[in-house]
C-alpha cells in the first residue's frame, strides 16, 4: 500500500444526452472535480487520474499504483458503480460491482460518488476488508441552468462543491467519519442559503439538496468492528423533480455492461 498514491476515477461519459439534449451527468461531475485533482496535486500526493475508465484499466491501475486512497465518480446502482459508455450500443461498462471486485478496495479508503452505490456496495466493500468508505444510498440528484455550463451554473453549484468539500476533507486526512461530518456541514450551508433565497428553482434546489444530505452514508473500521452511519435530518419535506433536474440513475442487468438509463426531467 502506498500512502502517498491517490487514485481518481473521472470518467466524462456523456457530455449530453442523445435521448433529452440536457447535458449528461457525468459532464458536470468531471468539471467540478478538477478542483479535487488540483488538491490532490496541492498536497502533494502522486496522483493518478482514469478518465478512460474500463474494468481492466481501473484493476490494473490498482495493482500497479496501489493506492491507499480511491475516489470514484461514475453512474451506479445499488451494488455497482460504471465507467466508459459506448455510444454504439448505449451501454456503460461495470468497472465495480459487489461480489465480484469489491475486494480490490480492501485496506483502501474510498469516496463513491455514484448514485446509490452506498446501499449495497458499499457495506460490500467494507465486508471485504475495506478501511473506510463515503458514498450515498440513494440516487444522487442535482438542479441545473440553462445554458449548460457546469462552472457558472448557480443551480448545479451547490450540490457538486458539497461532494468536493467530502473529497477535500478525505485528501486533508481526515477520517470517513469526519469527511462524513464536512459534507452533511456543507449541505446544510447550502439548505440553508438556498431556503431563504427568492429564486423560482429555490425549493427544488432545497428539496434535492436535502435528499443528497439524507443520502450520504459511511462505514469504518475499529479494530474487527464495522460502523456504518446514514445521516439524518431534521428537514422534512422532500420537493418532487422539475423542469431543469437530471437523475443519475441507472438499470442493472447481470451482464458486464448495463444499458443507459438516464431518466429525462
Amino acid at each position: 500500500m502506498n500512502y502517498n498514491n491517490v487514485l481518481i476515477v473521472n470518467p466524462l461519459t456523456d457530455k449530453f444526452s442523445d435521448s433529452n439534449g440536457f447535458p449528461g451527468v457525468t459532464y458536470y461531475a468531471y468539471s467540478y472535480r478538477q478542483a479535487v485533482i488540483d488538491k490532490a496535486h496541492e498536497l502533494g500526493y502522486n496522483v493518478m487520474i482514469l478518465t478512460d475508465v474500463t474494468r481492466e484499466s481501473f484493476e490494473t491501475a490498482l495493482q500497479e499504483h496501489d493506492p491507499f486512497m480511491v475516489l470514484i465518480m461514475g453512474h451506479g446502482k445499488q451494488n455497482l458503480v460504471t465507467g466508459n459508455f459506448y455510444p454504439d450500443v448505449k451501454m456503460y461498462e461495470i468497472i465495480l460491482r459487489s461480489g465480484e471486485n469489491e475486494a480490490q478496495l480492501a485496506d483502501r479508503v474510498s469516496y463513491l460518488f455514484s448514485c446509490s452505490a452506498g446501499a449495497t456496495l458499499g457495506p460490500a466493500i467494507m465486508s471485504a476488508g475495506g478501511k473506510e468508505f463515503i458514498g450515498y444510498n440513494k440516487d444522487f440528484i442535482f438542479a441545473v441552468q440553462n445554458p449548460f455550463d457546469p462552472m457558472t451554473d448557480a443551480y448545479a453549484k451547490p450540490f457538486f462543491n458539497s461532494s468536493n468539500a467530502i473529497e477535500f476533507a478525505l485528501l486533508e486526512g481526515k477520517s470517513a467519519g469526519e469527511a462524513y461530518q464536512v459534507g452533511l456541514s456543507a449541505f446544510d450551508s447550502e439548505i440553508s442559503k438556498w431556503s431563504k433565497s427568492d429564486d423560482v428553482m429555490a425549493k427544488t434546489v432545497v428539496g434535492d439538496l436535502i435528499h443528497n444530505r439524507n443520502s450520504l452514508v459511511y462505514g469504518a473500521r475499529d479494530g474487527m468492528t464495522m460502523q456504518v452511519e446514514e445521516s439524518q435530518s431534521p428537514m422534512t419535506g422532500l420537493v418532487m423533480l422539475s423542469i431543469g433536474v437530471l437523475l443519475f440513475a441507472l438499470s442493472s442487468k447481470n451482464k458486464a455492461l448495463i444499458p443507459l438509463a438516464l431518466l429525462p426531467p
